[in-house]
């Protein structure tokens, strides 16, 4: 009887093998190994038929164990009819990680088709059906280790796992680069390989093609956000179940097969197989920790891929106000001088256009972006908390660097920032509206000013995490508008007395906006303000008294562009 199986399990594994590595067209298949067309399918579908075709072996194994009574055949005859049973599937058995692999990798290939050129929306919304899909052959190739397996090659299924999830990340990481020169973002962000990503990266150069205003940029951006959050969370889901499944495993590779008259495939494989079944506990020892991460790399990926696109975002919403203060420092106001029939410096200058359409951006077009996710206020699309305090443009000293105490308690008619900030901001609502309509006619924002954005949450500190996903958005840009004005401020040339006056006005405008919508503005423009608009007689002592930690560059700056020696 050994000879005979002996026979037909030579002839099963060269079928098992012909339908895993399709042969020549030269040589001929066994037709009833590939009676569903199996040499034309996919690595998958070939797997998944030789997964049921062990399944139908075992059943095979059971019956015929059945047929000799315990008396009737000693353990080692059982023994050796079970090896011979099983002898074809050893091969694909040892080298299943390999396989699956190769598998899922070409799924995934199947599944994520190439780019739409000019549709951002489309794209993004194929990342969004792509989800699921990615998960269920996930889920497949689990159980397919544990039919095939049961767990024997669980450490073998975690790293084809990580590979399988990173190369998706790979192709949504593609695709921002793809959407990123779509909407005229130079910088490419690219994976970490052996360190942790950083949380800050410097800003993007914007394409001469992209305004800021096009809502399809801005709303594929958060939608793409949400979907890689959601993902991650999924991810972290996924390993999860994944540990408890294996797990499970434990108990029938090393507890309940051991004990059993009849070993199983597995049992028997491990016992041919020492150093792996050593290997594999030592493994299984790990999962007893709750806090043990199968697909810790994977998992990473999706976390620097959120990053990234946070920054995609904060690059999509903040590129027309860049647009705007590219050529501020060029300006002609800032070299003018009193005309002839004046002698004085103006005693009132209306803030320039440059600064009122930023002011416009933040306070009405970024919300009205922002209106179609104002009533999605799922964690997956606020701002991370560097993001909230823009850090991503912070290479400014701190405000409480900048100005000494001696400066901010001062009683000279220098400009103070306000005293009660987190007053202001408490009562975002009622403030905002006292601060516009404070301001003269001429310096409101055109087409009135939208609150909505700062009245959403009462009760939210500038430093908070509280308020809307909107108005937390909106509050990132105008804190990295901050940075960036404060840049280009002192990126500026020459300052004459009436370009100065001029600059002050366009400073308090900020300020106002800022206010209004919630932000309290950095102590560095007031420490601008100052330094612009005090006498070149009390200049040295008003720079004195910054930080000596501080570098006090911006003073030397401001004087240098001022003229004063």
């Amino acid at each position: 009887m050994v000879t005979t199986l002996s026979h037909f399990t030579n002839e099963m594994q060269a079928r098992i093998s012909s339908l895993l590595t399709p042969p020549p067209a030269v040589m001929p298949v066994p037709s009833s190994a590939l009676s569903t067309n199996a040499k034309n399918s996919s690595l998958l579908t070939r797997l998944q038929i030789v997964i049921r075709m062990f399944g139908q072996t075992n059943h095979f194994a059971q019956a015929l164990n059945s047929l000799f009574p315990p008396d009737a055949c000693s353990p080692q005859l059982r023994l050796s009819l079970l090896k011979v049973i099983y002898a074809p599937y050893r091969p694909v058995q040892r080298s299943y990680p390999e396989t699956e692999k190769k598998a899922l990798l070409s799924e995934l290939k199947t599944i994520t088709p190439p780019y739409i050129t000019g549709q951002i929306l489309d794209n993004v919304h194929t990342v969004d059906e792509l989800g699921p899909k990615l998960f269920i052959i996930g889920e497949g190739a689990v159980e397919r280790c544990i039919q095939f397996t049961e767990g024997s090659e669980s450490e073998g299924l975690v790293s084809t796992l990580g590979d399988y999830f990173t190369s998706y990340a790979q192709y949504i990481l593609s695709l921002l680069k793809h959407l990123r020169s779509m909407s005229g973002l130079d910088a490419q962000p690219t994976l970490p390989q052996h360190q942790n990503p950083s949380p800050s990266s410097s800003p993007s150069p914007i394409g001469p093609n992209f305004g800021g205003h096009d809502s399809p940029f801005l709303q594929g951006s958060l939608r793409l956000l949400k979907i890689v959050n959601g993902l991650t969370h999924r991810m972290s889901g996924f390993d999860r179940t994944l540990r408890l499944t294996l797990l499970a495993q434990r108990d029938v590779l090393f507890h309940r097969r051991a004990s059993s008259l009849i070993p199983s495939p597995s049992h028997l494989l491990l016992q041919e197989n020492p150093e792996q079944a050593s290997r594999l506990q030592l493994f299984f020892q790990q999962l007893d920790h709750a806090g043990c991460k199968l697909l810790a790399g994977a998992i990473q990926q999706f976390v620097f891929l959120g990053n990234s696109v946070q920054g995609y975002v904060f690059d999509t919403m903040i590129s027309y106000i860049q647009i705007r203060l590219a050529t501020l420092p060029g300006m002609d106001e800032w070299r003018m001088h009193p005309t002839q029939t004046e002698y004085e410096v103006p005693s009132f200058i209306s803030p320039l256009p440059y600064i009122t359409k930023i002011g416009e951006h933040l306070l009405t077009t970024l919300p009205q972006h922002l209106e179609p996710f104002s009533h999605d206020d799922h964690q997956d699309l606020r701002p991370t908390a560097s993001a909230r305090w823009g850090r991503r443009y912070s290479t400014l000293p701190a405000a409480s660097q900048v100005l000494s105490p001696s400066l901010h308690a001062t009683s000279s008619p220098l400009v103070q920032p306000p005293k009660m900030e987190q007053e202001a901001v408490q009562t975002p609502g009622v403030q905002q509206q006292d601060q516009i309509s404070e301001m003269p006619e001429e310096l409101q924002p055109a087409n009135g000013v939208e609150t909505e954005v700062a009245s959403e949450d009462a009760n939210e500190g500038d430093d908070d995490e509280g308020g809307s996903t909107a108005h937390q958005w909106v509050a990132t840009v105008a804190r990295g508008t901050m940075t960036l004005y404060i840049q280009a401020i002192l990126d500026i040339p020459v300052l004459t007395p009436v370009g100065a006056k001029q600059l002050d006005t366009d400073i308090g405008y900020l300020c106002n906006v800022l206010s209004a919508l919630g932000v309290v503005p950095d102590s560095s423009l007031y420490t601008i303000r100052n330094l612009i608009i005090v006498s070149k007689a009390e200049f040295s002592e008003v720079a004195e008294q910054i930080h000596p930690e501080s570098n006090r560059a911006m003073a030397n700056t401001i004087a240098k562009m001022r003229g004063i020696k």
